[in-house]
């Protein structure tokens, strides 16, 4: 997957569709192309950014990207952003989160700074713990497949979409667990 980060403004849409048409990608508003045309969703309007993709005819989606918003929405559009990934990725499909996120006890001198310019702007925005994002993910389906340092203190994360399974499903897979332990 090729991407190119960008801001939701003209310049950088069109920028996107010129990379497109340099790697001769058939560009496609509706999914019946290899690179979908850019959307804007926001997850604080689930309903909105539902209609939004079921407006696509589409069987599914390989993956999904979300650049530098976990930390600057509320706790609420992550919950949202994981349902919709439910709802829309295939299985075996990835999400791509970048951003900064808490992964020790103490945050870095410069993610507690954004954390506090955040906080300042709305106090339901900032840096989260990269612990509770991953056990959102895991609530729909998604496990933590890499995690990248992307310098300035970022972390780039993959999240790669399991199939849902029945609860008798578990219960055969830890009877398969306490088997393989006592045969160790």
């Amino acid at each position: 997957m090729i991407f190119q980060p960008s801001d939701i403004s003209q310049r950088c849409i069109d920028s996107v569709k010129k990379r497109s048409e340099f790697f001769g990608f058939e560009r496609s508003r509706y999914g019946n192309g290899q690179c979908l045309d850019c959307i804007y969703l926001n997850c604080l309007e689930i309903q909105k950014a539902c209609k939004t993709l079921n407006d696509i005819e589409s069987s599914g989606y390989d993956a999904m990207v979300v650049i530098d918003v976990i930390s600057y929405a509320s706790w609420q559009f992550t919950v949202n952003m994981w349902m919709l990934a439910s709802k829309n990725i295939k299985t075996g499909g990835h999400v791509f989160l970048y951003g900064t996120f808490q992964t020790t006890d103490k945050l870095s001198e410069n993610a507690a700074n954004l954390d506090k310019r955040l906080k300042s702007l709305s106090p339901l925005n900032g840096v989260r713990l990269l612990d509770d994002v991953v056990r959102e993910a895991n609530l729909r389906y998604f496990e933590l497949f890499l995690k990248i340092g992307m310098g300035g203190g970022n972390l780039g994360l993959i999240f790669k979409k399991m199939p849902q399974v029945k609860e008798e499903e578990y219960i055969n897979s830890d009877e398969e667990v306490r088997k393989n332990q006592a045969s160790c």
